[in-house]
């Protein structure tokens, strides 16, 4: 088979994009402030194998911090959103104070730890793969061209 000179270039292009990804990666948080991108994403900070773990450390109330998007985009958290876990399995999210999504929730394991809300009403912002790190959770929903969301816990 002979090589034509797109496939040449294509493989020359192959390790320089693998060494921006994992530059993105290393250089995507500084150790003082962890500011969320999408190279961060690549890289979680914790998964947990059971439910019983997520459901704990997912129990209370998350403020939105920022949202990336699949192209990049990064959208500060101007809307004041806030959501609320109950160990009973409900949840309330809402904008300034109004109430724009509130039902019940339970995780659904997807993948080998990965875990997603299961909503009974669709609500925006909790979508994706859950990840916490520190006080912060994730739900990385960039796989499917949607946006990650950002939340810090508030108590």
């Amino acid at each position: 088979m002979q090589s034509t000179p797109e496939t040449v270039q294509l493989k020359k292009m192959k390790p320089a994009l693998l060494s921006f990804v994992i530059c993105s990666m290393l250089f995507s948080c500084t150790k003082k402030d962890r500011t969320y991108t999408s190279a961060a994403m690549l890289m979680p900070c914790n998964t947990y194998d059971d439910s019983v773990t997520i459901s704990n450390k997912i129990t209370g109330t998350w403020k939105l911090t920022n949202a990336t998007c699949w192209n990049s985009s990064e959208m500060p958290a101007e809307k004041n959103i806030q959501v609320s876990f109950v160990s009973n399995g409900t949840f309330t999210q809402t904008e300034k104070t109004v109430v724009t999504a509130s039902g019940y929730w339970k995780l659904k394991s997807i993948v080998t730890n990965q875990w997603i809300l299961d909503l009974s009403v669709p609500a925006s912002y909790l979508n994706g793969f859950i990840l916490f790190c520190n006080n912060r959770v994730s739900f990385a929903d960039g796989y499917r061209d949607g946006c990650n969301s950002f939340f810090d816990k508030m108590n």
